[in-house]
């Protein structure tokens, strides 16, 4: 009796030790495949896109005629996961100084309101207020893809005559 009672734990330590092993190997093969570059970048974009579903779908506040969405936790995801894109290196950053469009002017607010439907597709963009009166500033972030069509786009617009080539009869 005692023996067989040394047998039965003996093939549960056996079964014991085989399970083990399967997780520990099931494991490391789920770590092998996360940390695929294609499955970070699914990943990650899906997550940015959902964040920022999640921001924009918030109730504007209302405070003395102006609207104005929270900051907070939906857009900080949407940070992070965009910064991961940038760092796998699928979204490009850009930094542009336009010297020739002064903020805040009628010129400078009818570039950026043209950034919303005009030029290529752009994941995010974010535009200074300088105060003083300085250069428009502009970051934003694209596809990789789509980064030399900004680079483009944005030279063209760089120029001393701006309001005469891009504005026509526009006040604002």
């Amino acid at each position: 009796m005692a023996r067989r009672a040394c047998e039965e734990m003996d093939i549960t330590s056996r079964r014991f030790r085989i399970a083990m092993i399967a997780i520990v190997a099931l494991g490391g093969l789920f770590i092998a495949v996360w940390r695929t570059r294609p499955v970070q970048i699914a990943w990650h974009t899906w997550r940015m896109e959902s964040a920022y579903s999640d921001h924009t779908s918030q109730t504007p506040e209302s405070i003395g005629g102006l609207s104005a969405i929270d900051v907070g936790e939906e857009f900080e995801r949407f940070e992070h996961h965009r910064m991961q894109l940038v760092r796998l290196g699928v979204v490009a950053e850009r930094r542009y100084t336009i010297r020739h469009v002064t903020s805040p002017t009628a010129e400078s607010k009818h570039l950026l309101r043209r950034l919303f439907d005009e030029p290529p597709p752009s994941i995010f963009w974010e535009a200074n207020y300088p105060d003083p009166p300085g250069p428009q500033g502009l970051t934003l972030w694209c596809w990789a893809k789509d980064a030399t069509a900004w680079d483009e786009y944005i030279a063209a617009r760089n120029v001393p005559d701006y309001r005469e080539r891009f504005m026509g009869n526009e006040k604002e």
